[in-house]
């Protein structure tokens, strides 16, 4: 099967704000312009992550409008998987990321430590 390069985190900003949002738990939607400027843009962004099933949006009414983005479990994933990617890129090969993601989830689970083994061999091929 050909790889589909036109896929979800080709479009810009997205892995922007799942680290975002990784970083700060919950981010109001005003804290999306931390990642690129055009606030509507930006929000457009964070429905395309919630449409795909990486972000949960609760937005209230009162006392004022507000929206509130948090990662869901399978965002969790996601953003710990950008996370170590981007601090391979950066050359940071600490196991930091990894281990972060490893205290969220639930390791007696065997596609868990299957998913750990399997980070690993990606980011040590990544590196020369």
């Amino acid at each position: 099967m050909p790889t589909d390069y036109k896929w979800l985190f080709c479009e810009s900003d997205l892995a922007g704000i799942m680290l975002l949002v990784l970083d700060n738990k919950e981010v109001h939607s005003k804290e999306l312009l931390r990642v690129s400027n055009g606030y509507d843009r930006i929000k457009k962004k964070a429905s395309m992550l919630a449409d795909a099933g990486l972000l949960s949006v609760f937005e209230v009414e009162k006392p004022h409008p507000a929206t509130t983005y948090m990662l869901t479990d399978k965002g969790k994933e996601v953003a710990f998987l950008l996370k170590r990617i981007k601090s391979v890129l950066d050359g940071d090969r600490e196991q930091n990321t990894l281990d972060e993601y490893c205290q969220t989830c639930d390791d007696s689970r065997p596609d868990r430590k299957l998913l750990k083994r399997g980070i690993n061999r990606v980011v040590d091929s990544l590196v020369v």
